[in-house]
């Protein structure tokens, strides 16, 4: 092996042609066990008279090599020699100084993967030299710095991610000496984003202005335990935080100025998130900015910068340490009081009032030009399109903050949002409800309060009784959702309140059905009275038990309408009741669990041509997983019903019979789908005890075909008699 014959074969792995590309991978998999093949991919990427591909494509292996053999681990008995680790260690610094930035990027990565092992005792000079060399590049201009600025990031991300605590320790004891360099380079590139709005910067000044806000996160939120107490540090985060505010100053941002100001906010979250007090003189000003998002603005800043700024007051309104005021020390070790309560001044009655709203109304709404995709796209478990990230859209983040707002300002946050939910609903169904533009506005905010009340349904129901709107918060959703379901407006932005408040009425029967007492709704309305005397007697002698099954019973029938044919509702109308009649885990598509369906008050016999009646209205729409998943849900959880009762088995047949039908729609709704067909097959194994096998069979074969039919017949042979499974 030779440095030659590896850069033959380099190319080779991204050829067009498979065999050779095959071939070059077979030899050079031989070739990385050998002694000096590492070395050789540093040779080769360091040699500026090669072509740049060819060096990428060794120094990408470089990495790869590095990160499986330069420690010896029990599943790869191989280790780079330790004359073969100097020679990198000597020589991998001046690779990534690379003028290809590609090139320098990975070679960067290879010095931060090292270091991760080697620093400080194989390697104990690396930090001093990569801090000096970024003391000495401070004057050099971006095209000096952004090297060696890259090389410090990557090594400072690994050493601080190490998780034995002798290894954070380790970090700390370092981190005044990085943030003292760190506070030299922010006098430099501190100004980036100014000159970059007046035009006096080039793009590459960006990317110095990114990784020192990188590496700079990373030293404050993880190389001090208490950053207040450390002057420096404390005043370098506040001086950032003013940073992100005045990069926002000039809207709209181009692109360079957008991911300074990003990178920075992040910077300034994750130090709140940690280190709240270090920020108390520029948390006044951070506050007005979300709270300015609530407010109409002709240009607002990009979403992600947006994001940033609710989650920065979601922070604020859930930690304690801005609550009350408590004890810190100074730099003389003198104990002072720090004046931390600024968050009782800021978040006052008519503030959490005003923010409950305004972020209901200004994020949560549905935009009605985006209608028909919030209507068709897959929801998540918190009613939010799946393909909305939730850590660069606000419209998630204003939803962990309203879930904070209800959690520690219920006394305000749930009024303010009833209020407004009954000020949209004023006219609902009547001959003055507006214009349609005004009904559609209507919708989307009746929609957006469901969807806010709905976030956080647990601490909800503990504080319905005190701040609610008077009654039971059963009674509140059976009102709201009979005026939705009942209002047969053809206005398609009536879907949305109707698909939020069965949304909201899952959200509460599932808390309803994780009880004790409640729990027994699982497992038949029918026989809840009976089963409850037996096994929890004094429930059943209170007349609030009584009155709460009641209530649980009309918000599963009201469900049951949403789907019923006869309503003719939106099918996202009908996926969110199908999945509340559902209350296991949301999105769960686990072919083991069991689902259980929630049924309608009755004897369930009666009940299953209406049962049947849903889930085959469902499935008829189910052309995306989502839909096929809650149709597939129903009729698991119908089987299960029917299967647990103890009943003779002529009545038993009946049932599976009437339930039969309905599988044979599902089964060709979700065809094709090979997990949810599985699924499928379990739930017909277990319709085999339930009546005549040859009925079955006969569906079976003329449906599914018969070698299915054979194949579920064989792994139903523990649930039927031997007789049965020969018929």
């Amino acid at each position: 092996m030779d440095q030659a014959g590896v850069a033959q074969l380099l190319p080779l792995l991204v050829s067009q042609n498979a065999a050779e590309r095959e071939t070059a991978m077979t030899t050079i998999r031989n070739m990385e066990t050998q002694p000096g093949f590492t070395f050789h991919l540093l040779g080769l990427a360091a040699n500026v008279t090669l072509e740049s591909q060819t060096r990428w494509l060794a120094v990408v292996y470089l990495k790869n090599q590095i990160l499986r053999f330069w420690q010896r681990r029990s599943a790869v008995p191989f280790e780079i020699a330790e004359e073969e680790k100097q020679l990198i260690r000597q020589t991998i610094l001046a690779l990534s100084m690379d003028q290809e930035a590609a090139i320098a990027s990975q070679a960067a990565l290879v010095v931060g993967r090292i270091s991760r092992t080697d620093y400080p005792k194989a390697w104990p000079d690396l930090l001093p030299a990569v801090i000096q060399a970024t003391e000495q590049t401070a004057g050099a201009g971006p095209e000096g710095s952004v090297g060696v600025l890259r090389v410090l990031h990557f090594v400072v991300k690994e050493l601080s991610s190490k998780r034995l605590l002798a290894d954070k320790k380790a970090f700390m004891a370092i981190a005044p000496n990085l943030l003292s360099t760190l506070h030299g380079m922010w006098g430099v590139y501190e100004g980036v984003i100014r000159a970059l709005q007046n035009h006096t910067a080039l793009p590459l000044a960006a990317d110095c202005f990114v990784l020192l806000a990188k590496t700079t996160r990373r030293v404050l939120t993880q190389g001090f335990q208490a950053l207040h107490n450390q002057p420096q540090a404390a005043a370098l985060a506040t001086s950032l935080a003013n940073t992100f505010l005045s990069s926002l100053s000039s809207l709209p941002l181009s692109p360079p100025i957008q991911r300074c100001s990003y990178f920075s906010g992040k910077l300034v979250l994750h130090v709140l998130e940690r280190h709240p007090l270090a920020l108390l003189p520029a948390l006044p000003s951070l506050l007005a900015l979300s709270s300015s998002l609530l407010q109409p603005a002709p240009v607002k800043p990009p979403e992600v910068c947006q994001a940033l700024a609710l989650r920065m007051l979601d922070v604020c309104i859930a930690s304690s340490a801005l609550k009350q005021p408590q004890a810190g020390g100074t730099l003389d070790g003198s104990q002072v009081l720090v004046p931390a309560g600024c968050m009782a001044e800021f978040l006052t009655s008519e503030r959490a009032r005003f923010i409950a709203q305004g972020l209901v109304v200004t994020f949560l709404k549905a935009d009605a030009n985006m209608l028909e995709d919030v209507l068709e796209d897959e929801l998540d478990g918190a009613g939010f399109p799946i393909t909305e990230d939730p850590k660069h859209s606000p419209g998630p983040a204003a939803a962990s903050v309203l879930s904070s707002l209800i959690r520690y300002c219920a006394s305000d946050a749930i009024p303010a949002i009833v209020e407004l939910l009954q000020t949209a609903a004023q006219g609902l169904g009547g001959s003055d409800g507006g214009s349609e533009g005004e009904q559609a506005e209507s919708a989307l905010v009746r929609g957006a309060c469901y969807h806010a009340l709905g976030l956080s349904v647990p601490a909800l129901k503990r504080v319905w009784a005190e701040f609610g709107p008077g009654g039971q918060m059963g009674d509140f959703l059976d009102s709201c959702g009979r005026g939705e379901l009942g209002n047969f407006s053809p206005n398609p932005a009536c879907h949305v309140p109707r698909q939020r408040i069965c949304w909201l009425i899952g959200k509460f029967l599932y808390e309803e059905t994780s009880s004790s007492s409640s729990s027994l709704l699982r497992v038949s309305s029918a026989e809840f009275y009976s089963s409850a005397a037996a096994t929890f007697p004094e429930l059943v002698s209170r007349p609030s038990s009584t009155a709460s099954h009641e209530r649980l019973e009309a918000l599963v029938a009201l469900l049951f309408t949403a789907i019923s044919p006869e309503h003719g509702g939106h099918i996202s109308v009908r996926v969110a009741a199908a999945t509340a009649l559902t209350p296991n885990e949301e999105d769960s598509d686990d072919p083991a669990s069991t689902d259980t369906l929630l049924v309608p008050p009755g004897d369930i016999h009666e009940q299953a041509p209406l049962i049947c009646a849903s889930i085959a209205r469902l499935a008829a729409d189910a052309d995306t997983k989502s839909r096929k998943l809650a149709a597939v849900r129903m009729i698991r959880g119908l089987a299960w019903q029917l299967s647990s009762k103890e009943v003779n088995q002529d009545a038993r047949q009946g049932r599976g019979m009437a339930a039969m039908a309905s599988l044979w729609d599902v089964w060709a709704a979700v065809k094709g789908e090979r997990g949810l067909e599985s699924q499928l097959v379990r739930v017909m194994t277990e319709m085999l005890s339930m009546q005549d096998t040859r009925d079955v069979i006969g569906g079976l074969v003329k449906v599914i075909g018969e070698s299915t039919s054979r194949q579920i017949c064989a792994e139903a042979e523990g649930t039927v008699s031997e007789g049965g499974a020969n018929q």
